[in-house]
């Protein structure tokens, strides 16, 4: 079977247009002799639900094109989207659309932040029912995750080929949502090894909301070669005989990109941002440069994505020095538009009559209002250059920010570093002098003791993103890293303290399978983790211990602790009854960390998609119902009788 993969770039909801694009490449599929056309997950409707209120208009809208489709296309396709089955739970839904009809192929895992959730089952059957279809002469899974993939590596599949239609931004602590580029990585290989089938991964392309698509379409042979791929960050259409030899469409590649975070996390930013202005019908961005490396870097990065004449540039260096020069000879060498100067003594802070402690902050609030004015004046969007350590160590400013988005908000400081020192190397638009100068961040509470300014930034960093992004504690941090405790606990109280101030205040282009806007807790809430000498004691286990409803007091150790159940001083009722706690603690657990039950019916004909908690998979992912139909197998919004 000769199969194609459009790899587009579309505005989420645009019936009409994408239709259209989509009948267009399926009557370039059928000239190529293409026997099933297969489009991104994100194509249709993107990646969000649309409101509640407007969803049943929404769908219906949706059901027409997909009628219209179904009497257009040249040729079978593959079409999928994100659904909503109520009360917030989203899915991903595969669809063939061939001869006239839409036969749904199936539902995905229900969708967190990161893509599909799903906990790992110790039975022997995968989390929920995967498909099983036959297209042609071929059976074909259906996969739109990790968790997807593992299931049919892990059970017995007979299947020839798996669509893999990611459902991942790209994330830069997870080189497989780089998708093609990932191969690089070794990733993927193993699924084809170990499940004897065709992989042909589906990337969608470009900016749905805040999450960023890389594109990078590809299709590896059961051996684990790759037979065809695509170029990421842009279209493509490429085709391979997934029956036989390949053939590679005219723009594909044998030889995979070479994963660079650097790279790919500076190209899917300057995608990012230029989808979020296009969808949202915006052409210029306003954005203030004060000579700090990250206001550089977002000056640069507005630069490539929307070119020089779409960028307006407010210079306002508070402190002689580099910067000056930095910021100066960056406008210069960019061509970017410099907006005037405010009038003279426009930017001095008044002797009287407000608050001048910090004169600085009221400085930088006096060069936001004039950016705000000017931004209403040109139709300009405003940007801020503010970035994830910053953002999660003090909050946001301040001063007053007329910001609306902040593309570097979700990209920690070295890695703001790093990315320069690469745009650099292209055009060399800053002197070296700024690229080892930049602002450290800064802990309250904490001494830095003379660690170099690297150093520094990069044990910070790293101290945030395994909180974040993998979810460590505080104890677990430290005895991973061999880190400073008091340096952790401060780093993380920091954090903490930080997120009222971030809460809602602007939105931020995703960059991490852990973007800022999770990390909030409970407001007032007392508690803070902190390092502890109890050896790794599990809570859970020992709360289910201590709330032992009756029968003799358990037997305590020399050193003081609960005695292993399985010792002397524990009966077997004493065993069965802490078990069960154990359980019931470890099902709410679940719960919490899941979002929610799994309904009954759900995988069940008639029934829509399980909903299970999230896990970390191997692919260094993080943590990533409703209906109101009856009948058999029908799910409801609670594990509960309907009753």
């Amino acid at each position: 079977m000769k199969i194609g993969i459009a790899q587009i770039n579309t505005r989420p909801g645009d019936f009409e247009t994408t239709s259209g694009r989509m009948v267009a490449q399926s009557e370039r599929a059928a000239q190529e002799g293409v026997e099933l056309l297969v489009f991104p997950l994100a194509a249709l409707a993107g990646v969000e639900a649309a409101a509640p209120t407007d969803q049943g208009d929404f769908y219906l809208d949706m059901a027409r094109t997909l009628e219209g489709l179904a009497r257009a296309l040249a040729c079978p396709c593959v079409v999928a989207f994100v659904c909503d089955l109520g009360e917030g739970t989203l899915a991903p839904l595969a669809l063939l659309i061939e001869g006239g009809r839409v036969r749904p192929l199936g539902f995905g895992l229900a969708l967190g932040p990161e893509g599909p959730g799903g906990t790992e089952d110790e039975g022997d059957a995968p989390a929920y029912d995967l498909p099983e279809v036959r297209i042609g002469d071929l059976s074909f899974g259906i996969a739109f995750g990790y968790e997807d993939l593992d299931d049919y590596d892990d059970y017995d599949f007979d299947v020839d080929a798996i669509l893999y239609l990611s459902s991942y931004g790209y994330a830069a602590d997870d080189p497989s949502s780089a998708l093609g580029a990932a191969l690089s990585e070794n990733r993927f290989v193993g699924d084809a090894l170990k499940t004897g089938a065709w992989i042909v991964g589906v990337g969608s392309l470009g900016g749905y909301g805040m999450q960023v698509f890389t594109g990078s379409s590809f299709v590896l042979d059961p051996t684990g070669v790759l037979r065809a791929s695509a170029p990421g960050f842009e279209e493509s259409f490429v085709t391979c005989d997934i029956a036989g030899a390949c053939q590679a469409g005219r723009v594909g590649s044998l030889t995979p990109e070479v994963y660079d975070r650097p790279f790919h996390l500076w190209q899917s930013l300057c995608v990012g941002l230029r989808d979020y202005l296009a969808k949202e019908q915006v052409k210029d961005v306003a954005l203030v440069v004060d000579g700090t490396l990250r206001s550089l870097a977002l000056a640069a990065l507005a630069t490539d994505a929307l070119g020089p004449t779409h960028v307006h540039a407010l210079v306002d260096v508070a402190r002689p020095g580099v910067r000056v020069g930095a910021a100066d000879g960056l406008v210069r060498s960019l061509r970017i538009d410099v907006l005037p100067t405010p009038p003279a003594g426009g930017l001095e802070v008044p002797s009287t009559g407000v608050a001048t402690g910090h004169p600085q902050v009221l400085r930088r609030g006096i060069v936001e209002a004039y950016l705000a004015a000017w931004a209403h004046d040109l139709g300009a969007l405003v940007l801020s250059s503010l970035d994830k350590t910053t953002l999660a160590l003090e909050g946001m400013p301040h001063h007053a920010s007329a910001a609306a988005l902040c593309p570097l908000g979700d990209v920690y400081l070295e890695d703001i570093v790093a990315m320069v020192r690469m745009r650099n190397t292209v055009s060399p638009i800053l002197p070296p002098a700024i690229l080892e100068q930049w602002e450290l961040p800064v802990v309250a509470g904490y001494d830095r003791h003379g660690v170099s300014g690297e150093a520094w930034t990069m044990t910070i960093g790293l101290i945030l993103s395994e909180h974040l992004e993998w979810g460590r504690t505080v104890g677990e941090i430290v005895q991973a890293g061999g880190r400073d405790p008091a340096l952790v606990e401060a780093t993380l109280a920091a954090l903490d303290a930080a997120g009222p101030w971030r809460a809602g205040r602007m939105h931020c282009l995703s960059a991490s399978t852990a973007p800022l806007v999770e990390a909030c807790r409970p407001l007032a809430l007392a508690w803070r983790d902190h390092v502890r000498g109890d050896g790794g004691q599990d809570g859970f286990d020992a709360l289910a211990r201590l709330l032992l409803a009756a029968g003799p007091e358990p037997r305590v150790s020399d050193g003081g602790e609960l005695a292993d159940e399985e010792g002397a001083g524990w009966d077997a009722d004493e065993r069965s009854a802490t078990r069960e706690i154990s359980d019931a603690l470890g099902f709410l657990r679940d719960f919490s960390l899941g979002g929610g039950f799994r309904p009954t019916g759900f995988g069940e004909p008639g029934g829509g998609p399980r909903t299970e908690g999230a896990s970390r998979g191997d692919d260094g992912r993080g943590p990533d119902d409703a209906s109101g139909r009856e009948g058999p197998g029908a799910p409801w919004p609670s594990p509960f009788s309907q009753n």
